[in-house]
């Protein structure tokens, strides 16, 4: 998984987990990814990477080098 993937899986899995624990989150949470503000996306994004860090350090490179190619 690349460092989107993950960040939309924690989003996705995050709603889902309120949801069943009947929490409320925020009204501009509630979104798809895609809609998420700007802000909101780089945070999940930059939690995603330091999960790739910390868990999978092999693929720090990958990402790093697909990050480059941008």
């Amino acid at each position: 998984m690349n460092k989107e993937e993950i960040a939309r899986l924690l989003h996705d899995e995050y709603e889902k987990a309120a949801k069943e624990e009947g929490w409320r989150t925020q009204e501009y949470c509630r979104v798809e990814f895609d809609d998420l503000p700007d802000a909101n996306k780089r945070v999940m994004l930059r939690i995603a990477g330091i999960i790739i860090t910390k868990l999978q350090p092999t693929q720090v490179k990958d990402l790093t080098q697909e990050e480059e190619q941008k």
